[in-house]
C-alpha cells in the first residue's frame, strides 16, 4: 500500500471525500503527517517485528544499520538508534552466526569477561552492557565486517508530498494503521470531527490489532533459540 492508497482508504471510510481541499474535514497532512506518523511510531514501539533488515548498511545519522566495521582491539561498537532489536549477528567470512547472550548470563557463566583482555574472534555479543551499543566477545583480533540482521523503524516519515510512496513496513500489517488513524481524526477538536464515541470504537478496535501483533510477534520469537534464553533467565 501507498501514502496515496492509504488516503484514499481512510478518506472513504472516514466519508470525507470532498476533492476540494476546502470542503474536506481533513486535510491530508493531518491524516498523514501527523496522524499516520504517530500511529505507526506507536506501533513500531509495541511490535518491533513489523520491519525486519539485513541489507541497509548505514542511515543519514552515519551509524551502522546492518553492516559493521569491526576494528581489531575495539570491543564495544555503536547500535543505531533506528533498530529496535537485532536478531542475527554474523561475521562474512565465518559460516556461523554470534550467539547472543545478556549481561545476567555472561556474569554467571565467563568469569571476570567484562575485564578480560583476551583476543580473539568473537563468538559472542552482549546487547544489554551500555544503552546504544554491542559488546562483542572476546576482543577482536583481527578486522572483521559484522551483519546485522534487525528489527527497526522506518528511517523516512509519512507525508502527503510523496503519495508514491510505501508505507515503509511489511505490507501484511499495512491494514492495522487504519483504525489508530481513524481513532486521531475523530479527536479532532471541530464540531464535525470531535467524535467521541467514533474515536472510543477505532481506539478499541486498533488495541485488538496491537494485542494481535504482540502475542504473534511473542510467539515467532519465542520459537527462536536466544528467546528461550531469555525466557529461561527471566525465569531464573
Amino acid at each position: 500500500m501507498t501514502v496515496g492508497d492509504l488516503l484514499i482508504k481512510l478518506r472513504r471510510r472516514l466519508r470525507d471525500e470532498s476533492p476540494y481541499p476546502s470542503e474536506q474535514l481533513w486535510s491530508d497532512s493531518e491524516l498523514i503527517d501527523e496522524y499516520a506518523n504517530e500511529v505507526r511510531n506507536q506501533m513500531f514501539r509495541k511490535v518491533p517485528k513489523l520491519l525486519i533488515d539485513s541489507s541497509t548498511a548505514n542511515s543519514a545519522t552515519g551509524v551502522p544499520l546492518c553492516t559493521v566495521a569491526v576494528t581489531a582491539g575495539t570491543a564495544k561498537y555503536a547500535v543505531n538508534d533506528y533498530i529496535l532489536q537485532i536478531q542475527r549477528a554474523q561475521f562474512t567470512t565465518i559460516s556461523y552466526p554470534l550467539e547472543e547472550r545478556d549481561v545476567n548470563w555472561m556474569d554467571n557463566n565467563v568469569s571476570n569477561w567484562k575485564y578480560d583482555t583476551t583476543r580473539g574472534t568473537p563468538y559472542i555479543y552482549v546487547p544489554d552492557l551500555d544503552t546504544g551499543y554491542i559488546t562483542l566477545y572476546p576482543i577482536p583480533i583481527a578486522n572483521l565486517t559484522l551483519n546485522l540482521t534487525v528489527t527497526r523503524r522506518p528511517i523516512a516519515p509519512l507525508t502527503a508530498a510523496t503519495l508514491t510512496s510505501d508505507l515503509g513496513f511489511n505490507a501484511d500489517f499495512h491494514e492495522d494503521i487504519i483504525p489508530g488513524i481513524m481513532q486521531l481524526a475523530y479527536e479532532k477538536k471541530d464540531s464535525q470531527t470531535d467524535r467521541p464515541e467514533q474515536a472510543m470504537f477505532y481506539a478499541a478496535k486498533f488495541a485488538v490489532r496491537i494485542d494481535q501483533l504482540i502475542l504473534d510477534n511473542w510467539r515467532s520469537m519465542y520459537g527462536t533459540t536466544n528467546q528461550r534464553i531469555r525466557w529461561a533467565n527471566m525465569a531464573k
